[in-house]
């Protein structure tokens, strides 16, 4: 996951580096896949906070069976 982040954010900064506006109109399908890959971005986010979050459960499921 951490991969498709980089991969996305790599994205992200070529694709930032293209102007919104081609011949003094707002490029529509510039604005579009600005939108897909800033959600394709907080998805990931949200899978890997999902993901950490899975694993800190397994550490205290580890510790207590560590204790007993």
């Amino acid at each position: 996951m951490e991969r498709a982040v980089q991969g996305v954010e790599a994205q992200l900064r070529e694709h930032g580096s293209q102007s919104a506006v081609l011949n003094g109109k707002i490029n529509v399908a510039y604005q579009r896949k600005k939108k897909r890959l800033d959600d394709e971005m907080e998805a990931l986010f949200e899978g890997l906070e999902a993901k950490k979050a899975q694993i800190e459960d397994l550490d205290r499921q580890l510790e207590d069976c560590a204790e007993r």
